[in-house]
């Protein structure tokens, strides 16, 4: 996960700059997820890691169906999209989707947070996490809550490129290192 966001970020950021320098940060952020999506399915993944041709056609036909479905698909976009098939990047989207609504909402002044636990959170849950959130970063926190079972208990947040991880599963991994020494 740290290597696609590494290998992500400099995509996202230049992504951002480009939607920021002509004032077209909605039309990136649906066209980022949009594409993501389509090129995040199961029967493409083959031809992503195909020869590049497969990819840039992967890409061509990406835009090509968000334009038929009416989705606002400009050159920028497009080629934006041909230079990550072109190196090969387009398994990246996903993340770099996620990285360009990290940098809007900074830009914003807003915080978004990815929080992460191995059960559901009520709605009590949630306001403490937010308020906890809240205190430690100095402003409002916009939070995703995801759920995985892996983590076995606690919390893991990500806020930008920040993490705190509160979880269980990584208690014992620092635990079973420090036996090891």
């Amino acid at each position: 996960m740290a290597e696609l966001r590494t290998m992500a970020r400099p995509y996202a950021r230049a992504a951002f700059a480009a939607a920021k320098e002509r004032d077209e940060i909605a039309l990136w952020r649906g066209a980022l997820a949009d594409l993501a999506a389509v090129v995040g399915r199961d029967d493409l993944r083959a031809a992503l890691r195909g020869p590049k041709r497969l990819s840039v056609r992967v890409a061509d036909e990406a835009v090509k169906a968000l334009s038929e479905r009416g989705e606002r698909v400009n050159e920028r976009i497009n080629n934006f999209m041909r230079m990550l098939a072109e190196r090969r990047r387009l398994p990246l989207l996903g993340e770099i989707s996620r990285l360009f609504e990290t940098y809007e909402a900074d830009a914003a002044g807003r915080l978004r947070a990815r929080v992460t636990g191995a059960r559901a959170f009520d709605a009590d849950k949630r306001a403490e996490i937010e308020a906890a959130l809240k205190e430690r970063m100095g402003s409002d926190v916009e939070a995703i809550y995801d759920e995985d079972k892996t983590l076995l208990a606690g919390v893991l947040v990500r806020v930008g490129d920040r993490i705190i991880d509160g979880t269980l599963k990584f208690r014992l991994e620092r635990l079973a290192a420090e036996l090891q020494h």
